[in-house]
């Protein structure tokens, strides 16, 4: 079966499958596009496979998809939190000095740090933009966060 056949024949039930866990319409078509993105990916592999379990690939891979979307909000969120007590002077101060000791790793420890902690990416999102293995990706951010904390003690 190809994969507009599959589109025809699934569509209503990703689609409403993606509104029953979303919180939102917005989010229901994000789940909505992941899940059609992976149906795409596994066409032949779901062609062989019996409608039955054609829908429960799916939901998993909706609701799987739903994990990963509040797994990243989650992170997101965490590094929004405003510190209590601190002046935004000081603030913009601590954001300066720890630019100056991030542009003291290497490039791509770099851009590891920042797909990390500002766009909230994990080790397997960060491996794929950069082709590296989601564990050499976890090495790399560790040596990474390693070398910052000595640098930033040194630093005080």
């Amino acid at each position: 079966m190809e994969f507009t056949s599959f589109i025809e024949e699934y569509e209503g039930f990703i689609k409403a499958r993606s509104r029953a866990v979303a919180r939102d319409a917005a989010e229901g078509d994000d789940l909505y596009q992941k899940a059609t993105i992976v149906m795409w990916q596994q066409c032949v592999r779901l062609s062989e496979m019996e409608p039955p379990a054609v829908r429960a690939f799916l939901a998993r891979t909706i609701k799987n998809a739903m994990i990963d979307l509040r797994r990243k909000e989650k992170r997101l969120a965490s590094y929004d939190i405003d510190m209590p007590g601190q002046s935004f002077e000081n603030d913009v101060l601590d954001k300066m000095q720890l630019q100056s000791v991030i542009n003291k790793l290497s490039p791509k420890e770099q851009d590891i740090i920042f797909m990390t902690y500002h766009m909230g990416m994990d080790s397997k999102e960060i491996g794929k933009q950069l082709n590296l293995p989601a564990t050499t990706v976890r090495s790399h951010k560790a040596r990474a966060q390693q070398k910052l904390k000595k640098l930033l003690e040194k630093g005080k």
